[in-house]
């Protein structure tokens, strides 16, 4: 069998950006550059495309909610949301790509990994309206069950929006979810 000239460059190139990246993540998580958390998440429906997004508001009226607390008008989490969709407008009212959040501290029997319960429980959709304004049956909505309860507001959010924007191959899936130490 012949292979093209190209194919081993190619694995060659591969092989070599896959041991950069893992000496990368290896040599941060050693200087303790990188936050590390484990998510099991459900994604219970994925029919917009987020990243394609334009714009984005928060929901007011259901919840944008940390541990009780309406998040809805907090600067902060304006700002992620701005780390996250760079090209968007974010917290235009009229935008037709609606996101609610609901974050608790709740232990989770049913969400486990490795013999540990889910401490918390974080969920995220992304819907659009529908040409009257209210919100459409087209979402993209999951369920993340994270396996601790000591995050602060802002941390959880930021680790519940990237499991979130994370891609998934199975309805359920563990993933590690990796952030920079400055929140």
């Amino acid at each position: 069998m012949m292979r093209s000239k190209r194919f081993l460059p190619t694995v060659a190139a591969v092989a070599a950006l896959f041991f950069s990246f893992s000496a990368f993540v290896a040599d941060q998580r050693a200087h303790g550059e990188v936050r590390q958390y484990v998510v099991i998440a459900s994604e219970l429906r994925w029919q917009v495309d987020v990243e394609k997004a334009q714009c984005l508001s928060l929901n007011k009226k259901v919840g944008s909610r940390i541990f009780k607390e309406d998040y809805s008008n907090n600067t902060e989490i304006m700002t992620k949301l701005h780390d996250f969709f760079p090209n968007a407008h974010i917290g235009d009212p009229s935008c037709p790509y609606v996101l609610t959040f609901v974050i608790e501290i709740a232990d989770t029997r049913s969400a486990t990994h490795r013999g540990q319960i889910s401490r918390m429980v974080m969920s995220f959709q992304i819907c659009e309206r529908d040409m009257t304004g209210d919100l459409a049956s087209k979402c993209s909505y999951k369920n993340l069950y994270l396996l601790r309860s000591d995050l602060g507001p802002l941390e959880a959010f930021e680790v519940g929006l990237k499991a979130f924007l994370s891609s998934q191959q199975n309805e359920w899936q563990t993933m590690v979810i990796l952030l920079p130490t400055s929140i």
